[in-house]
């Protein structure tokens, strides 16, 4: 069950599944909306934010407001005008069952696994920057460096566990056991 949506895959902003969300960015245009026969049959599509997959939003025109269960719910088949990544759906964190996730367990080298080193790479400034405020105390460029090595050489970005939304985690739970002496506390 996906709270959130995507209008196009690739590093874009998530939105909530609402009403007001989908009408404006989604509208009744294609591939986003597909018209049913009836309109209590008409569907809406958009992205899901972590396997960039097409997703189904549901109660988006639910009446009563505040007991409103809005989603998206994954697929699991090609829809047309959308990208398709069995793969990358087998492994969304939205879609695996959390019992199946260990250290142990990868996925096969996919775009999203791509998309994890590009932005590990990339972005790997704001992950040290995230990583020190999160753990309270600073630690060295090299110190960070190692711990990036070591999330590329274990191939952490193919761990079943790991997205775009927790890589910085997922740098350091894949990081050296490394003594922190030396390191400002």
């Amino acid at each position: 069950m996906v709270a959130h949506f995507k209008v196009t895959p690739g590093r874009v902003p998530a939105h909530r599944v609402n009403r007001d969300n989908v009408e404006e960015l989604l509208g009744r245009r294609a591939p986003w909306f597909r018209p049913g026969k009836h309109r209590s049959e008409d569907r809406h599509y958009a992205v899901c934010p972590y396997c960039d997959n097409a997703i189904q939003l549901k109660g988006v025109y639910k009446e009563a407001v505040e007991r409103a269960r809005r989603y998206g719910s994954h697929l699991g088949e090609p829809v047309d005008g959308f990208v398709f990544n069995r793969l990358d759906l087998e492994f969304c964190p939205y879609k695996i069952k959390a019992s199946a996730r260990s250290k142990s367990n990868r996925r096969a080298p996919g775009p999203v696994s791509q998309e994890l080193i590009d932005l590990a790479i990339t972005e790997f400034d704001r992950i040290v920057l995230i990583l020190r405020t999160d753990f309270g105390f600073s630690f060295s460029d090299r110190f960070a460096g190692r711990m990036l090595d070591q999330w590329l050489d274990s191939e952490g970005y193919l761990y079943t566990g790991a997205h775009l939304r927790n890589l910085p985690w997922m740098i350091a739970y894949f990081g050296p056991a490394q003594s922190l002496y030396g390191q400002y506390v």
